[in-house]
């Protein structure tokens, strides 16, 4: 598209935009970036746009980033003031980091990795711009995005005649009812109001990966500031219920256990329970994790 600064004869402007999601699907986006900025031909920047969506509670402007960015060139000085100068803004002018209780990261993950797009865009200025300076193999894949194209597949089956009906494609019964939309499920049913009539139940997932779950810290939920907070479960009440077994794919744990490595963040180690879903989802947002560490190379589960 066009240039949003008009663009002098002298000048040029580089674009770019990141969506960093979760390692398990590419649905929905932890933080959405764009950046843009007017560069002249020796790299000093002339003016600039910066754009953050997650980060904060809305999409934000952040107006005196882009400001620090005037008039200095893309260098690690400059890097170094920029990033400073967002995160002071973030913290003092756009209303603080992104505190939803639907958040499946924690605001330090926020934080870092806004200002690692910030330091993307840096890298990829002084490789596409300045090769002599920062050859490619200098820099590596650091201004690299990584393509997500859209998920497909296919699988064919066979019809085994002596089988039949099995093995043969029959409509399911319940079809027609489910497309039509007429189909009713638990989120189409009103909840009884009342105490004892009805409970809200909110998940607690892992907000770190590459580590061991040590515990979940359930006393960390203020029961003063929620009193609708009825209970909690992870799986060490899944065991004592011998869950599990039949209703689960073999091998697969409701609910993560102690000692076991975090695959990716956004893994369920457990469940509030209250009797609004107001009070489940904050209280969730309350409930701290400890983690064991590990190293770097250590992945898999153990």
């Amino acid at each position: 598209g066009e240039s949003p600064f008009g663009g002098a004869s002298n000048s040029f402007t580089i674009a770019r935009r990141f969506k960093v999601t979760q390692r398990a699907r590419n649905a929905h986006a932890h933080v959405n970036c764009f950046l843009v900025a007017e560069l002249s031909e020796s790299l000093v920047v002339k003016q600039s746009r910066v754009v953050f969506g997650g980060v904060t509670n809305s999409v934000s402007l952040a107006v005196k980033t882009a400001d620090s960015l005037a008039n200095t060139s893309l260098n690690d000085v400059s890097l170094a003031h920029t990033l400073e100068v967002f995160e002071k803004e973030l913290l003092n002018d756009l209303g603080g980091i992104n505190s939803s209780p639907d958040l499946l990261v924690s605001q330090k993950f926020l934080l870092s990795t806004a200002k690692n797009c910030i330091y993307k865009f840096f890298l990829y200025a002084n490789e596409r711009f300045a090769p002599a300076k920062f050859p490619a193999d200098l820099l590596g894949s650091g201004d690299e995005s990584i393509p997500r194209g859209v998920s497909s597949g296919l699988q064919s089956f066979g019809i085994d005649v002596d089988s039949l009906p099995v093995t043969a494609p029959v409509p399911k019964i319940a079809a027609r009812l489910q497309a039509s939309g007429e189909a009713k499920y638990a989120q189409d049913h009103n909840v009884p109001s009342g105490e004892g009539l009805g409970l809200h139940g909110s998940l607690v997932y892992a907000d770190r990966c590459n580590t061991r779950l040590a515990s979940v810290n359930w006393q960390s939920i203020d029961k003063d500031r929620h009193p609708q907070v009825v209970g909690h479960a992870d799986a060490r009440d899944m065991s004592a219920l011998s869950l599990g077994k039949n209703f689960l794919t073999p091998g697969e744990a409701l609910f993560l256990e102690s000692g076991r490595m975090v695959s990716h963040v956004g893994v369920v180690v457990g469940m509030v329970v209250a009797s609004t879903e107001e009070a489940a989802r904050a209280a969730a947002a309350e409930v701290v994790i400890d983690y064991i560490d590990c190293s770097s190379s250590e992945g898999g589960e153990a």
